[in-house]
């Protein structure tokens, strides 16, 4: 375990050292550090592989994103301007476990164009879409959840996005006589 977490330290230290030094104990395990051991040798360390990104490209906005430019509000994401708010839940709200779901209500300003659609994300995925302002999300378990709402357009490109809300749901216990 010990040669493992050495092993782990010396990789981590290879792109900032061109040599290693490993020494043997009398009892097997082997020893690796950045800094001469005495009655260790030295190794030579690999320079670590690079990666290259590709350079991130800025597509053109499309025609309904650049009806929306022009101050409008906040935009978190995508080239559009407006506002997208979660009116419920509200932020740090309890709500108590329905089999039926939950409803989420947003408000949008200006109004949904042609071919915009909204989608509503829980935990980061996306489980409900439409244009009203108003969505059934399925069963949502016990615990703290995050809800954000974006309008899209017909090409799936977000225009705006909600700030994030985060809410609890509870979970009445089988053991209490009273749901």
């Amino acid at each position: 375990m010990r040669a493992l977490l050495l092993l782990l330290l010396l990789s981590i230290s290879a792109v900032y050292a061109q040599s290693g030094y490993r020494f043997v104990h009398p009892d097997g395990t082997v020893e690796f550090s950045d800094k001469p051991i005495p009655g260790g040798e030295e190794i030579k360390l690999r320079e670590a592989p690079a990666i290259k990104l590709a350079p991130v490209s800025s597509s053109p906005a499309s025609k309904s994103s650049a009806q929306r430019q022009g101050g409008m509000g906040d935009s978190k994401e995508g080239e559009g301007n407006g506002t997208i708010t979660i009116t419920s839940p509200q932020p740090d709200q309890t709500i108590r476990f329905a089999e039926t779901g939950i409803t989420v209500a947003v408000s949008v300003t200006p109004a949904l164009q042609s071919g915009e659609t909204i989608n509503i994300s829980l935990d980061g995925r996306i489980v409900a879409s439409g244009s009203g302002s108003s969505f059934n999300v399925g069963e949502v378990y016990r615990g703290s959840h995050t809800l954000s709402a974006s309008v899209v357009d017909s090409s799936g490109t977000v225009l705006f996005t909600s700030s994030p809300v985060t809410f609890y749901i509870q979970q009445h216990s089988i053991l209490r006589d009273e749901p």
